[in-house]
């Protein structure tokens, strides 16, 4: 009898173990009764699953955030490599692209053209306003949106005698 309550003991410790390890709290129960210090031995050196699940997450979260960029004009978050913002149709200038170390002059010498900074090529002169259909159906022209097709057409249409 003093073993049976002996064993349910070191059960029902194995269990509370278990359970705030993130593991099965009834089959430990049964290991830990039935294999008392063994099975209670073996639990401490298991690993925290409730820790290193919400380490995984972390670090999923941190990668996801890093791979988003906020619109500026609806904030709404969208993927960084995105060009068009999927929300309200903001097109996002591209990337522009850094010098790589070895463009860098070796020496202090005179500046040569293959040193200056690149300058942003001029505007594209002024065309017709863009119609832009977003996912729920809605069409985006210059600035205004509209269910019918048509009447996008006829924004447009006096957006450009306006400019």
């Amino acid at each position: 009898m003093p073993i049976l309550i002996f064993a349910i003991i070191f059960g029902i410790l194995g269990a509370g173990i278990a359970s705030g390890k993130g593991r099965n709290p009834l089959i430990w129960f049964v290991v830990c009764t039935l294999f008392p210090a063994i099975g209670l031995i073996i639990l401490l050196f298991q690993s925290n699953l409730k820790a290193d699940l919400a380490k995984q997450l972390q670090a999923q979260r941190r990668q996801e955030q890093a791979d988003l960029k906020e619109c500026p004009r609806c904030a709404e978050t969208v993927k960084l490599r995105a060009t068009v913002c999927r929300h309200c149709g903001h097109i996002f200038e591209p990337a522009s692209e850094s010098n790589a170390p070895s463009d860098m002059p070796d020496s202090d010498g005179p500046s040569t053209k293959s040193d200056r900074p690149l300058l942003a090529p001029p505007p594209l002169p002024v065309s017709e306003p863009e119609i832009v259909r977003d996912a729920t159906g809605m069409y985006h022209v210059d600035g205004k949106i509209t269910r019918d097709l048509s009447t996008a057409k006829a924004i447009a249409k006096a957006a450009q005698r306006r400019g």
